[in-house]
């Protein structure tokens, strides 16, 4: 039960967050290898993990993924047919403390579509000496009805706002998974700096930001900070004008009948009263007069 609580606690948490999509940890796995696999249940996303040899002097985890279009059999270093396109790129700042020799260094990537070929180039550097280890590789990757290139291309994002008192909540629904994103907003009434929201992640596709301010017309700019924004084709950045009046929401209020309904309503109770006295009284006047005895008789006991 315990376990089940603890699992339950850590969803949670890493439900609502902005959460890092990097980790590095040890591990038992002595050969070298670089895996990138689909997340169930989230087009688009998948998990790139890289297993190798510790090194200390390692600083960052640099990567660079590039796509092309050409046939299952022909992704692989020998064929240079086509045009590669950068897709992903980062360059994180790792810290290798572990008391292990061998680490698998993980990242969340998004906007995978397919079919396409993908060339992976990671390296891990150390500030003063360079690369110190790097893996390429290929891997084909097939098409998803659910995901392809068009979604991605054709991505939108859709802004429900709704105010609570002087809080200003905003629900961005993505059509790419968010995993690192910031938003502000701006007010367009007068020059006063950028304000940044607070954000969690409701599910894979839709976030909820929250900022105070004061009645007025705002800006709202939500920007992806994924490595996938490296696509010179997509839109990674997303607006959404409103004004704000400062109204708090609450609860959903119930529907308040209107005067006439209140009136039929009890009317309709004192009728149904009314009719239930009558029902008693003939009832009292049918049983015979030995039987009311009798039932009296008996609640007196």
């Amino acid at each position: 039960m315990l376990t089940e609580l603890l699992l339950w606690f850590l969803c949670l948490v890493t439900e609502g967050a902005n959460y890092s999509i990097y980790d590095l940890i040890c591990t038992d796995i002595t050969e070298s290898a670089l895996t990138l696999k689909p997340v169930p249940d989230i087009d688009g996303r998948f998990v790139l993990t890289w297993c190798t040899e510790e090194n200390r002097d390692v600083n960052k985890w640099r990567l660079q993924m590039y796509y092309k279009s050409v046939k299952p059999e022909q992704c692989h270093a020998g064929y240079d047919g086509a045009t590669a396109f950068l897709h992903s790129s980062f360059e994180q700042n790792v810290k290798v403390d572990l008391n292990c020799t061998n680490i698998c260094l993980t990242a969340t990537l998004d906007a995978i579509f397919g079919p396409e070929c993908y060339y992976i180039d990671t390296q891990q550097i150390s500030n003063d000496i360079g690369t110190l280890l790097k893996s390429r590789q290929y891997q084909y990757v097939e098409e998803n009805p659910n995901f392809t290139k068009n979604h991605v291309n054709e991505s939108r994002a859709s802004v429900i706002y709704q105010p609570d008192g002087d809080t200003v909540v905003l629900d961005w629904i993505l059509a790419i998974p968010a995993s690192l994103y910031h938003v502000y907003m701006v007010n367009n009434t007068d020059d006063n700096e950028p304000l940044d929201m607070e954000c969690r992640s409701l599910s894979a596709q839709r976030v909820r930001c929250r900022a105070r301010a004061s009645p007025g017309r705002y800006h709202a700019v939500f920007t992806h900070d994924a490595p996938w924004n490296s696509l010179d084709f997509v839109t990674y950045k997303f607006h959404y004008d409103f004004t704000h009046k400062g109204i708090a929401s609450g609860l959903p209020v119930q529907p308040q009948q209107s005067s006439s309904q209140w009136w039929w309503a009890a009317g309709a109770a004192l009728a149904l009263a009314l009719w239930c006295c009558w029902l008693c009284w003939r009832c009292e006047r049918r049983v015979p007069a030995p039987m009311r005895e009798n039932i009296l008789r008996m609640w007196n006991r």
